[in-house]
């Protein structure tokens, strides 16, 4: 046997392996040779790729982050047990909504072109902007902040296709004042927003304490009208002020411009001669619900329930006092709904004007 084999043998009966390093003890480049490269899939927080360039301490460092990240409830709600990504839109049931938000003031009775919207949402596969939801605070459901016309279009387009179709929503944690103001601005941006619908926003937004002066309403105002007289803005909210006894039988979805609505109100608040209540007594027998113009109902309360003559004319009369300083003419008008109004001469006394009055007040009464 050659020396060289003698040498290898005995080697190899005097060899002894080295304890094997725990996992713990290994080196970083170690670690970074056997990672490099590799990948790990799973649910939830652990899910994810490591860098291949990225040395081990540095990839530990970014799968904490991640963790972190997801865990964070801020970016999750709960609803019927399962959770939803908060400030991205998502693609969830309809049916999960079980409340519509109160502080949108649009009125849901008289959405209109919901089948126009519906052979959209069918066309293209799912409704292209999406609807706002904030999950409900026993997480039994969602509450619809913004999209009633959107949610109805959705539903019934689901009547008229087999096709799937997607119901797209993008869920807030918007507090009750910032959720009003989303509605409202949104509801404000649609050219099919109606007056009596305006004003109701304009009206919500102040009875909430989202604004606190009428001059807070101005952004909520039309383009070009944002910087309108205070009064004008009450032009914008007299739809809001006609009393429901009337409103009701208004067709609300008829055009009609804002003066004519101020027109009513100013009859109503300043000519009636009995109590609106009264006034909403006798409309039941001769009007239908939400059937008529404002034209319409002005007129009958012109006609029917102020006297023709009256409402053309105010009564004026001229009384003939003798005073201090001769005879003195007093003039006074009195308004169809009985205001009076008088012109007094300076040198009467007030007893010559109490006389005067109550002669004036006699021959009213002796008119009828």
């Amino acid at each position: 046997m050659a020396k060289s084999d003698l040498d290898s043998l005995e080697a190899a009966m005097n060899y002894e392996p080295k304890p094997q390093k725990s996992a713990a003890e290994l080196d970083l480049d170690v670690l970074e040779q056997i990672s490099s490269g590799a990948s790990f899939k799973g649910r939830g927080a652990g899910s994810g790729t490591v860098n291949p360039k990225a040395t081990a301490s540095e990839a530990k460092e970014k799968e904490t982050t991640s963790v972190t990240a997801i865990a964070n409830d801020d970016e999750y709600v709960t609803v019927q047990g399962i959770q939803y990504e908060v400030g991205k839109i998502i693609t969830l049931s309809p049916d999960l909504i079980t409340k519509v938000f109160g502080g949108n003031k649009r009125n849901r009775e008289r959405l209109r072109n919901i089948g126009d919207l519906a052979d959209k949402i069918i066309e293209a596969g799912r409704n292209t902007e999406a609807v706002a939801l904030r999950a409900l605070p026993d997480s039994s459901g969602f509450e619809l902040i913004k999209g009633n016309r959107r949610t109805e279009a959705y539903r019934l387009a689901t009547t008229m296709t087999d096709k799937p179709l997607e119901y797209r929503a993008y869920i807030t944690k918007a507090n009750d004042r910032e959720a009003i103001i989303d509605a409202a601005m949104e509801n404000l941006s649609r050219e099919e927003m109606d007056p009596w619908e305006h004003a109701d926003t304009l009206q919500g937004l102040l009875d909430d304490g989202v604004v606190g002066r009428i001059e807070d309403l101005k952004p909520f105002l039309p383009d070009g009208k944002k910087n309108i007289h205070r009064a004008g803005v009450y032009q914008y909210l007299n739809p809001a002020k006609v009393p429901n006894e009337v409103r009701r039988y208004i067709d609300e979805s008829l055009p009609v411009p804002l003066s004519k609505i101020g027109s009513l109100k100013q009859l109503l608040d300043n000519k009636l001669p009995i109590s609106v209540q009264e006034l909403g007594e006798r409309m039941k027998d001769r009007f239908k619900l939400a059937r008529h113009s404002v034209q319409e109902i002005t007129g009958f309360i012109e006609q029917d329930v102020l006297n023709k003559q009256q409402v053309a004319r105010e009564i004026q009369r001229e009384i003939s006092i003798t005073g201090g300083h001769g005879t003195s003419k007093i003039s006074y008008k009195v308004s169809p709904t009985g205001k009076f109004r008088g012109d007094f001469g300076k040198d009467l006394s007030p007893e010559k004007v109490a006389a005067a009055l109550e002669i004036g007040l006699k021959s009213l009464q002796d008119e009828g």
